[in-house]
């Protein structure tokens, strides 16, 4: 993903969307694979997040094909708050909403499908817009502190979970499930990645720098490749994906 430390009222962005396989191998089917952006604040068991993008993720959707999720949690992940599944969320749009499929995914080598994403922190919540439509919103008064008024990290990038006893074992893929490395047409993107520096509105090219994770003891399968400020109509953008070559 690409990390950055910084005051942040919001971020958006565009990410390409495809149809990654998981629950490779088979588990207990709880896998997901996701594109997405994080707006944080704080640390530890205080860490808040409001999060967005899509996800594969057949216990949350009812199936395996791109979906766009929205979450949060205000007490370090201690509580999951995908979509509308806890309160909190606040339903704006009468046809766009947390959890609705996407129609069609990115193709290797031909069509390339994408939606633009943006949180912004807006007349008393954190605003989340999908494809220019002011989906919904999640309260500021959800958060003590820290995302009540800003966040101090924003990052862009793609994450795969499994609850296989070994995770590093799994092959569920990241994107297109190819590397990162591989570029236009095969792996995914997310392009003209941008931070909101002020509370009027302000954006900014986003400026982080490459961050991985992965179980301890084990090269990462998945990788990142990024440019921030590219000076091309990409803007800030980076690859992720994996584990195939």
């Amino acid at each position: 993903m690409s990390s950055q430390s910084t005051q942040l009222y919001g971020c958006d962005g565009t990410l390409s969307v495809w149809d990654p396989a998981i629950n490779n191998p088979p588990s207990d089917g709880l896998d997901h694979s996701i594109l997405q952006t994080w707006v944080q604040s704080g640390s530890g068991k205080t860490r808040q997040s409001v999060e967005m993008g899509w996800t594969v993720d057949h216990p949350l959707n009812g199936d395996t094909v791109p979906h766009v999720f929205t979450y949060y949690t205000n007490n370090g992940y201690a509580k999951n708050g995908y979509n509308q599944s806890v309160a909190g969320w606040k339903q704006i749009s009468n046809s766009v909403f947390p959890g609705i499929r996407i129609n069609g995914s990115s193709t290797q080598g031909g069509t390339q499908v994408g939606i633009s994403i943006k949180y912004s922190h807006w007349f008393g919540g954190w605003w989340c817009v999908v494809q220019g439509v002011w989906m919904g919103y999640y309260p500021a008064t959800l958060f003590s502190g820290g995302l009540a008024k800003s966040g101090d990290w924003v990052g862009f990038g793609g994450e795969v979970a499994t609850d296989l006893a070994n995770p590093a074992s799994t092959k569920d893929q990241m994107g297109s499930g190819r590397q990162a490395a591989d570029g236009w047409l095969k792996s995914a993107v997310l392009i003209n990645l941008r931070t909101q520096s002020d509370i009027d509105g302000t954006m900014v090219n986003n400026n982080g720098v490459a961050e991985t994770d992965s179980p301890a003891g084990v090269a990462n399968p998945y990788t990142v490749e990024m440019e921030m400020n590219s000076g091309t109509s990409w803007g800030s953008y980076c690859w992720v994906g994996g584990p195939g070559k």
